[in-house]
């Protein structure tokens, strides 16, 4: 955003506890009036208020890092429009229906500004709700007893 100078064209909230604090301040750098910047763990109550006010999650990670469907998962079950990279569970969803996918960050304001254009109820509610049930802990347990 800030090479294509739209560091106040989007209302971004950047929140998570940074491991490195070097990491957290060179962030608060592009705090401003549209930016805000937390360094903060975040319960899965708080998740769930934060998504309903969003209009969309974004997931920024690398290619390289090892992934987490954690915060994945539970944006998706709290209901979230997900944009995420084309990697892991990520690109999977994708192929789904069930988010949208960026390929690298010039890709990335392309996607934002369709996501932002984009906001009417969507057809992958379904597909995600089906998601969600068929990868419960219950299923899951259903299908590993039936590997047993």
């Amino acid at each position: 955003l800030k090479s294509k100078n739209l560091l106040l064209k989007y209302k971004i909230l950047i929140i998570g506890k940074s491991v490195s604090k070097d990491y957290y301040n060179s962030l608060l750098k592009y705090s401003n009036e549209n930016i805000q910047i937390k360094n903060e763990f975040i319960t899965d109550d708080e998740l769930q208020k934060l998504i309903v006010r969003s209009k969309f999650v974004l997931f920024t990670y690398s290619k390289s890092s090892v992934l987490s469907s954690g915060v994945l998962m539970d944006s998706l079950g709290y209901g979230a429009n997900i944009l995420g990279p084309d990697v892991g569970a990520f690109s999977d969803l994708a192929k789904d229906g069930i988010i949208k996918i960026f390929s690298d960050y010039e890709d990335l304001v392309l996607k934002i500004n369709e996501a932002l254009n984009d906001m009417e109820v969507s057809d992958n509610k379904e597909k995600t709700d089906l998601f969600i049930s068929d990868n419960s802990w219950d299923k899951y347990a259903e299908k590993v007893y039936g590997l047993i």
